[in-house]
């Protein structure tokens, strides 16, 4: 009857003790559960916040030529191609710009596609690059282009290396200090 007795509490205190570490782990897991969530919440907050913010400078300066066009206030012809060079370069950064958020969302979705074909990479690299041209310039910053013009073709995703390029040209622009240079 003593031997039964030991045994049994034996039997209980592992029980209970199993059940104790069960329980930490399982609050351990959702902690851990929850703090991935709250970080996954702040990125998203950050990113859409972020995205608010770049699409307000290209927007901005589209409406600014915009407006200097209609009042008439610029005097030569050549002034109103620069501003509509400007407006169209922006215009297709913002295109880029929303591209990228709704690309974002596919691939959060777990949706994301690509379109590949034959495409020129030196053609679709220079393409981001005059997109970029005119901020670079405005910030003081040189974007210098040295790659072989005569790249072989290949297979890819021409919009979604054009993207990739331009995200590349934005951190660039963005944490190059002032003055400085660009290389592509």
């Amino acid at each position: 009857l003593g031997q039964r007795v030991e045994r049994r509490r034996l039997l209980e205190l592992f029980l209970v003790t199993t059940a104790c570490v069960v329980i930490i782990l399982g609050v351990a897991f959702i902690l851990y559960a929850v703090e991935k969530e709250r970080r996954l919440s702040e990125q998203k907050s950050e990113f859409v916040a972020n995205v608010s913010h770049e699409l307000k400078t290209p927007l901005s300066l589209v409406r600014m030529f915009a407006e200097l066009l209609l009042s008439g206030r610029v005097a030569t012809e050549e002034k109103k191609r620069e501003y509509l060079e400007i407006m169209m370069a922006e215009s297709e950064r913002l295109t880029a710009l929303i591209e990228n958020v709704l690309d974002f969302a596919r691939v959060d979705r777990g949706r994301a596609t690509f379109d590949l074909g034959p495409g020129d990479l030196s053609e679709i690299a220079l393409r981001a690059v005059e997109i970029y041209r005119y901020r670079a310039e405005r910030e003081g910053m040189e974007v210098e282009v040295l790659f072989p013009l005569d790249l072989p073709r290949a297979t890819v995703d021409a919009r979604a290396m054009e993207l990739a390029v331009i995200n590349l040209l934005d951190n660039a622009l963005k944490y190059a200090k002032e003055g400085g240079r660009v290389i592509v």
